[in-house]
C-alpha cells in the first residue's frame, strides 16, 4: 500500500502495534478520566507540573483501576499472535502444524502441548497481575493510613 516492502514480521508486528496501542491508548484514558478530578487539581496546587502531578499522582493511583483491563489486554495480544499464521509468519500454532504434518501419531499430544503453553503464559500473565494488584492496593492502603493516622506532637 505504501510502495515500502517490509518482510512477515515486520508486518506482524506493525499490525499488532496499531491495534493495541488504540486499546491501551483507551485504557489509560478511561483509568485516568475515572479519578475524581480534584486529584488533578490538588496536585497543580501543590506546584507540580502537568509531567510531574500525572507520573507523581494521577497515574499511581488510575493504575489501579487500569490493572485488569490492561492485563486482559496483554492476554488478548499474546493469543493474537496466532493472527501471525494468517500472514504466514512461523509462530506457535503454524509450528505445531508442522510438527504434526511431521508426526502423523500424535497430534492430540502435539496441539495439547500448545493448548498448554498458552494456558502457562496467559494463566502466568494473570497471576502476576493479581499479585501486582493485591501489591498495589496493600501498599496504598498503608500509605492511607499513616496519612490518615493522627500527628503527635511533643
Amino acid at each position: 500500500m505504501t510502495g515500502v516492502k517490509t518482510d512477515q514480521f515486520t508486518t506482524m508486528l506493525i499490525a499488532l502495534v496499531i491495534f493495541d496501542a488504540a486499546y491501551l491508548a483507551e485504557i489509560v484514558r478511561a483509568g485516568i478520566q475515572g479519578l475524581p478530578r480534584g486529584q488533578m487539581e490538588t496536585a497543580r496546587a501543590l506546584s507540580l507540573g502537568y509531567g510531574r502531578a500525572m507520573r507523581l499522582v494521577v497515574l499511581p493511583q488510575a493504575l489501579r483501576s487500569m490493572l485488569p483491563s490492561l492485563v486482559n489486554q496483554f492476554v488478548s495480544t499474546i493469543k493474537e499472535t496466532s493472527l501471525g499464521y494468517i500472514i504466514g509468519l512461523a509462530e506457535v500454532s503454524f509450528i505445531a502444524t508442522q510438527i504434526n504434518t511431521q508426526v502423523f501419531t500424535k497430534p492430540a499430544q502435539i496441539y495439547g502441548i500448545l493448548g498448554l503453553t498458552y494456558f502457562i503464559l496467559c494463566f502466568g500473565l494473570s497471576r502476576f497481575a493479581y499479585w501486582l494488584e493485591r501489591r498495589l492496593a496493600r501498599r496504598g492502603m498503608s500509605t492511607i493510613a499513616s496519612a490518615s493516622a493522627p500527628k503527635v506532637s511533643a
